[in-house]
């Protein structure tokens, strides 16, 4: 096979591609909803300035446009950080939670 053949085959392989792509991104596109800022910080519960910083560091899924300033969120992965941070107590009753409470004290009849 020739070279030019090769570069043929290849560049009918990239439009499809192409193809594919453009309709798999216009998919996503419909189906997920982008949230501002202001939204992001009344699902966290955290100021502007802490969500851009956990943004940048990657601890927090945000998006950016390729030269556009803005950070965009999905609201479904904000709730699914809000759920995964969520501490488990560590006090399965109120008996242990009072039983711990009294650890540390004296006896009401100490001072007989």
């Amino acid at each position: 096979m020739s070279l030019t053949a090769l570069v043929k085959g290849l560049s009918r392989e990239v439009c499809e591609l192409r193809g594919q792509l453009a309709a798999l991104n216009e998919n996503s596109k419909q189906s997920v909803n982008f949230i501002g800022i202001d939204r992001a910080c009344s699902i966290l519960g955290k100021a502007k300035s802490t969500i851009y910083a956990l943004a940048r560091e990657g601890k927090l899924p945000a998006y950016k446009d390729p030269g556009d300033k803005e950070w965009k969120f999905i609201e479904d992965e904000l709730v699914n950080v809000v759920k995964g941070n969520k501490s488990v107590s560590k006090i399965q009753s109120f008996e242990d939670m009072e039983a711990n409470l009294r650890k540390g004290t004296r006896p009401r009849n100490w001072a007989k």
